[in-house]
Order: structure tokens, then sequence, then C-alpha cells
């Protein structure tokens, strides 16, 4: 096994002003995930929480501390709370109290994007539950693995693990937790191209959620429904569960899972628009007051990672109509509010859409600048992160390229028309450097090695081959096929 090894499941783009990030983050698993994300944005509940025992006072308090980071999108201090009440519930020998902690402990892991933690943690809780006989916990842990395995695959091992919880949380009468393994068996039938199946199943954890007066689940099922309905062909279906899936939200309280199934229900009424012209006003109200309210939410609970998408996101629909002051300063709000808690995942987005708006609106030089913070946050990302929950994996060139492209575009353009022949160089070596970097990025994400980069760094640079010999690097424009900037 590699040391740095890592994991690419790269986002869409759809418009001129910048990537699409599916709404199947699941908490950005990634996100992730999510998500993340996927990480959906579509946050996966508690697994195992009902079934928490009474652990001591102290091993207790951290679960709850946990529960709250993770509730305000801070995955990191939950990650610190987690780990805490896992070793406290170790060290007071109570087994089950450790299980559920490793639990949400996973949650946090692949919220973050750290799949193999999370698939470790899950492993562990596994372990305990199987010792203690702990029907309830091994279903909910088997449930969380099938959710994980739905972003890193494959995608017979997802259903097999979906399907084994869902048996056990059938045989146990517990609807609760059946209803959120039904849920993400929805997801992964997206994954593989069903949305009809999926669509079956959303509508009916809408229906059980509705009746068991759990709005934030029966809103989150609706919203999916939609996707899939998109999906399937039938917009007019889909709006009608958008709108379902507004009253119910209306009646859940503010939390990260709210925040992010508005983001979701604003992606989906965007989406919509390409295929509704005549309802195309409406839906782009709808979208925008659903982004408007995420960002309120994300604002009252205090969770940047949120409010970036939310902020993000309004500004590419405010660039979409032509509002291109407005978008960018809509995005810059995103870039700092991904800047605070530092999420690269989100980070790059906005930069890069900031970039798009400063060349629209004719500043090549602010242009180029977001861009190079778009790139330079690509290279510090862990790949993982970038995992595009329930969708079937984009290449990395269709997915990442246009970033690097676009730079190197604008780089050649000005090189084209400085005065001064240094500069032109200056900006010409920098357009080959990025084309390098695309190529470094793209190993890495084929071999899933990040000592990819380590070999790289080991081979000779171009002008150490010979200081009289002419190199012609060939750079095709941004957006044409088969950019490979190899050295002739």
């Amino acid at each position: 096994m590699h040391l740095c090894n890592g994991v690419l499941n790269a986002g869409h783009t759809r418009d001129s002003y910048g990537p699409l990030a599916s709404p199947w983050l699941a908490l950005l698993a990634l996100v992730l995930g999510l998500g993340l994300l996927s990480m959906l944005v579509c946050s996966a509940p508690a697994w195992g929480a009902a079934s928490a025992p009474a652990a001591d006072a102290s091993s207790g308090h951290y679960l709850a501390q946990g529960l709250q980071s993770f509730q305000r999108g801070d995955f990191e201090q939950a990650v610190v709370s987690w780990s805490e009440a896992a070793r406290r519930a170790e060290k007071a020998q109570q087994p089950k109290a450790q299980s559920v902690a490793l639990t949400h402990l996973a949650q946090a892991y692949q919220a973050l994007g750290h799949y193999r933690q999370a698939v470790q943690s899950l492993e562990a809780a596994l372990a305990l539950a199987q010792r203690a006989a702990d029907r309830p916990q091994i279903a909910a842990v088997l449930g969380g693995l099938g959710n994980i395995a739905i972003a890193t695959g494959p995608a017979d091992k997802a259903a097999q693990l979906l399907r084994e919880a869902l048996r056990l949380a059938q045989e146990l009468g517990d609807a609760g937790l059946a209803s959120r393994i039904l849920h993400n068996l929805g997801n992964l039938f997206m994954s593989q191209q069903k949305p009809q199946e999926a669509l079956g199943i959303y509508r009916d954890v809408a229906v059980s959620a509705t009746q068991a007066g759990t709005p934030a689940v029966a809103a989150s099922a609706l919203t999916h429904a939609a996707m899939a309905a998109v999906q399937s062909g039938h917009p007019q279906e889909a709006m009608t569960l958008l709108h379902n899936a507004w009253e119910q939200m209306q009646h859940v309280r503010p939390s990260h899972d709210k925040a992010y199934a508005l983001v979701n229900m604003g992606l989906t009424y965007d989406d919509l628009r390409t295929v509704l012209i005549e309802s195309a006003n409406t839906l782009v109200l709808s979208a925008s007051t659903a982004f408007n309210e995420a960002a309120k939410v994300a604002q009252v609970i205090n969770d940047p990672r949120a409010a970036a998408y939310a902020w993000g996101y309004l500004g590419r629909l405010y660039a979409a109509e032509h509002r291109h002051q407005e978008a960018l300063h809509l995005t810059q709000r995103a870039v700092l509010a991904a800047q605070r808690v530092y999420a690269p995942e989100s980070l790059y987005q906005w930069q890069w859409q900031s970039g798009r708006l400063h060349h629209t609106l004719g500043d090549t030089g602010a242009a180029i600048a977001a861009y190079e913070r778009a790139v330079e946050t690509l290279q510090s990302i862990r790949y993982e992160m970038l995992s595009d929950y329930g969708k079937s994996r984009a290449s990395f060139r269709a997915a990442l390229g246009p970033v690097y492209f676009e730079l190197v575009d604008l780089l050649l353009q000005r090189a084209a028309v400085v005065q001064e022949r240094d500069q032109a160089a200056t900006f010409l070596k920098k357009a080959r450097d990025t084309v390098e970097l695309f190529k470094a990025a793209e190993l890495r994400d084929y071999f899933r090695d990040d000592c990819v980069d380590a070999a790289r760094a080991r081979i000779l640079v171009l002008e150490d081959v010979s200081r009289t010999a002419a190199i012609v690097y060939p750079i095709l424009p941004a957006g044409a096929d088969g950019i490979t900037g190899e050295p002739a």
C-alpha cells in the first residue's frame, strides 16, 4: 500500500461562470462527499445515535459536543470531540458507547473527504457491535459503510452493504433507520444512472417521513426526488416535488443539514430553467430565494462552509443573468467564507468563478491572479474531498482541466500583447508551468497516488537539458481537445 495515495472524483462544469458542483455532495462526501458536497448537498443522519447506551458523563459530554460542532459545519472540531468520546468510552470499558462514538467520528471524516479514516472508524465500530451482538448498531454501521461506498465504489459493494443493513433494520422494526438506508439506496441508483428507480424510492421515503412527522427527512427526500424527476425527463413533476419540499422545509429548525438542503433546492430550481423555458423567470426567483435562505441559515448557525456554497451559487445565478458586478461581490463573499475555515473543495470553485467574472469585466490582471489562486488551491487539495457523491465519475481533464487551461489561455493572451520581451517570456513560462501542474495533477488522479508528484520532481527541468537547444512546447487554446503540453 502506498503511504501517500489519493483519490479524485471530480465535480462537473456547466456554464461559463464556473463549475457546478453536483447537487449530490453528501455532506461533502463532500463533498464532501462533499461532500461536499458530496457531501447533496445531502447529509447522512447520525447513524447509531438512537442506539447510544448511557455512557459515562465525560464520554457523553464529548459526544454531544461533537454533534453540536457537526451541525454547525465545524467538522474538524467534531473529529476532535468524537475521537475523545471514543477514547473515554474505551477507557471506561463501554464498547457500545465506543461503537456509537466511532460511527459518529466516521461521519465527520466523511464530511472532510477522509474516506479511508471513515471506513477504518466504521470497521472498528462494526467489530465492537458484533462482539456485543448489538444488531441495531450493526445495521447502522453497515448502512454507513454502504453510504461511503456510494462515493468511493464499487457500486456492487455499496448495494450489498445497504441491502444487508436494510434487511436488518426492517427485521428490527426500526422504521427511521430503514428510511435513511432506503434513501441512500436511492442515491446509489442515481449514481448508476437509474433515476426512475431512485424516484420511486425517494417518493416512498418522503411519504413515510411525512407520516412520521419528520419534515427534515421529508424535505430531503422530496428534493432528491425532484432531482431524479429532472433526470427522468419529468420536469413538471420535479417542480411540484420542489414546492412540496419547500413547504416541509418551513418546519425545520436552522441547522447545517437545512442549509445544505436549501442549497440543493436552489441548484435543482436552477437546473429546471433549461427545460421549463416558459417558467424561467419564476424558477430564477425560486433558486435565488433558496440560496438566500441557505445563506441566512448558515449565518444563524455560524457555518462558513454552507455560507460559501450559498453565496457562491447565488453569484453564479447573478452571472447567468449578466449581473456581473453583483455576481463578483457575492463570489468574493463565498471566497472569504471558504477561506475562513479553509474548505478547499469549495474555495477553488469560487476563486475560479472570480477569475471568470474578472475576465468578463475586462480586468485581465485580476482574472489571472484569481485563476492562479484557484490552481494553487487545487494543488494542495485532498482529491477525496472532490468526490462526486451519487454521480458517475467524470474524468479529471473534463472536470478540472478548464481551470488550468483557461489560465493558460489568459497568460498566452497577455504574453501576446506586452511590449517587453522579458515580460512576454515570463508569461509564456507561467503558461508552460501551469500545463505541467495540470499534467502532474492528472497523473496523480489517474494513478490515485500523490507520490507521483515526488517522482515528477526528480525529472530534469526542460531548461537544464541544454542551454543552446531550442525547445518547442505546443500548447493548444483553452477548451481544445487533446491538450497535452508535451515538449517536442
